[in-house]
């Protein structure tokens, strides 16, 4: 009693919390109401839940798990058991005996069971002695990966469960691996193929393998590339190989979807190797694949042998360490190669190619022109030639760029003319910033059309555009009024210079050149103090470019300067080509 008078000579003694809860178990993890419940003989736990209504939504009802500590040895040990055959019939098979301490765990079959099964598996860890694996597996590609404790007779099928299953159209039934280590002190691995087909039909099966420590189970998806994710387990297999031995690992090369290498397992054969490659892709010759052999049975000379594999009988070949099988390509075989007619032709669209075929063919196929056509503002458009414009843009802004930081050193604020020189630099650098590559070629279609020009052999992703008629004549650069002008026949260079209200400061009226409609560019001809160019007039469709006076002392410091003003010319006058051609025709 509390109210007891104690007296000289009188022993207390005070029980520790820890000894009371030797007498109970512990309730954790997915239930309404965890907590600390007194033990008694007997107890099992169904004495604990009896009702789905004491779990909340989302119970996963094939997995369980106990946490057991041995009374006498302190040891950690864990028993699995399936909620539903607890809530199903009380005192069944599946009802597992408690023993005081137990710590009974459910789980949420939509969340991660690591957080919850740290602690036991902690306890896993840390109780290994030397010589012995934890007692832990792991899965990965599951619903719900991660490391489970390993329970006595514990299989494949288990740890399935375990991990909540199969992702929904997630896995390669076809295709599973257990990656299983050596019982040494070099911590070698092997690599066993698991075959789920079978498992999933009948669980405990001969293929059902029994799970030891630290076992590693690992599930792919049908469209997954698996050699980026068996990298780590090929370098360990790599990193065991001995000497005078070659590694258990088999590459795949060519035309299958993800070449690479994987681990050798028992009894793998070619067709193996094609599934685990994501299977062969359309250009891939089906009938047979060339099989690369190693042999070092030789200690002074490493020999090799080709093995050509016959494609179209199952399990024809079968692999062998460091084997190497090519997949070839269907001959003459390519991707079909289209090029887009647009704008003024009978029949514009994309058009499909044939390989060596010319640009004139494929006009002819759609159509010809239309009677609005303006042959002369053709544009043609190559894949290859915008990312080497882009490469070329790049270059300049980095050159640009080592420029102004070189600048930046020098007191530039003592000399007003360093100071615009750097003004005009970093408004070059802005220009080339927003700069798009449009890998415009300039071609002399109307000549081709003649045949007094080399027709163009097509590539893929070629693109020609055509106009309808232009009447402008535009002038661009160091003018007061850059514009667009009505054509006027009567009218030269001069003339529209003088109506875009004549040049500004630093023009350089040496160089002033015109760009024809279809891209080409006229360069003036020195003649005796003038100057002429190749064709006279001006046409519909011209552009004339006023370009800066690079020789002022101003400009002169920026040695890239003309470069890029010219780049930027030709680059915005493409860009405006084909933002009035996408306009033209979307109105």
């Amino acid at each position: 009693s509390r109210n007891a008078l104690i007296k000289g000579g009188d022993h207390l003694t005070i029980d520790g919390i820890i000894d009371r809860q030797k007498r109970s178990v512990n309730l954790t993890g997915h239930v309404n109401y965890p907590g600390i419940f007194a033990f008694k003989d007997g107890m099992r736990v169904s004495d604990l839940v009896s009702s789905l209504n004491q779990f909340p939504p989302g119970l996963d009802q094939e997995f369980g798990m106990i946490s057991r500590e041995d009374p006498l040895t302190g040891l950690v040990s864990a028993v699995s058991f399936k909620p539903s055959n607890v809530l199903k019939s009380a005192d069944s098979e599946g009802d597992v005996l408690l023993q005081s301490r137990d710590q009974v765990m459910f789980f949420s079959d939509r969340v991660a069971r690591g957080p919850q099964l740290e602690p036991l598996l902690g306890s896993l860890v840390a109780q290994a002695r030397a010589g012995e694996q934890e007692k832990i597996v792991s899965i990965s590609g599951s619903r719900l990966p991660g490391r489970f404790p390993l329970i006595d007779g514990m299989r494949v099928s288990h740890l399935l469960k375990n991990g909540g299953g199969l992702q929904a159209n997630y896995a390669d039934l076809d295709y599973a691996l257990l990656v299983r280590e050596e019982i040494n002190d070099e911590g070698d691995i092997k690599v066993l193929g698991i075959d789920l087909r079978a498992i999933l039909a009948k669980n405990e099966g001969p293929e059902d393998i029994r799970l030891l420590p630290r076992d590693q189970l690992l599930l792919f998806s049908k469209n997954e590339n698996k050699a980026t994710r068996l990298v780590d387990v090929v370098e360990r297999l790599k990193e065991q190989t001995e000497l005078g031995e070659l590694a258990k690992i088999v590459r795949s090369g060519g035309s299958v979807k993800f070449p690479g290498e994987y681990p050798l397992t028992q009894d793998m054969y070619v067709g193996d190797l094609i599934r685990l490659s994501g299977g062969l892709i359309s250009s891939a010759y089906s009938q047979s694949a060339e099989i690369y052999r190693f042999n070092l049975q030789n200690p002074e000379r490493a020999e090799s042998s080709i093995i050509l594999s016959d494609l179209t009988v199952s399990q024809s070949t079968k692999l062998e360490p460091s084997d190497y099988a090519e997949f070839r390509t269907i001959p003459e075989y390519r991707e079909a190669e289209t090029i887009s007619l647009e704008g003024e032709f009978v029949f514009p669209g994309n058009y499909v190619f044939e390989k060596g075929e010319n640009l004139l063919s494929v006009i002819e196929r759609a159509g010809g022109f239309t009677d609005q056509a303006f042959i002369g503002g053709s544009i043609f458009l190559r894949r290859s030639l915008r990312e080497r414009e882009q490469e070329e843009i790049d270059r300049l802004t980095e050159l640009l760029n080592n420029e102004i930081a070189a600048a930046a050193l020098s007191d530039a604020g003592s000399d007003p003319i360093s100071d615009q020189r750097l003004a005009e630099q970093q408004a070059a650098l802005a220009s080339l910033s927003t700069a798009v590559a449009t890998g415009r070629l300039v071609i002399p279609l109307e000549d081709l059309i003649a045949g007094l020009s080399m027709d163009v052999i097509l590539k893929d992703g070629d693109r020609l555009l055509i106009p309808k008629f232009s009447q402008e004549v535009t002038v661009i650069g160091e003018v007061q009024r850059p514009t667009s002008y009505w054509y006027d026949e009567t009218f030269k260079q001069a003339d529209y210079i003088e109506q875009s209200g004549g040049f500004k400061e630093r023009a350089d009226k040496r160089n002033i050149y015109v760009v024809k409609a279809g891209g080409e560019v006229l360069v003036p001809k020195r003649r005796l103090f003038r100057f002429e160019y190749g064709r006279d007039g001006v046409e519909p469709g011209d552009t004339i470019v006023v370009p800066l006076d690079t020789r002022s002392s101003v400009l002169r410091g920026i040695p890239l300067f003309s470069e890029i003003s010219q780049i930027m010319f030709q680059l915005s006058l493409g860009a405006a080509a084909i933002n009035s051609f996408n306009n033209t025709n979307t109105d």
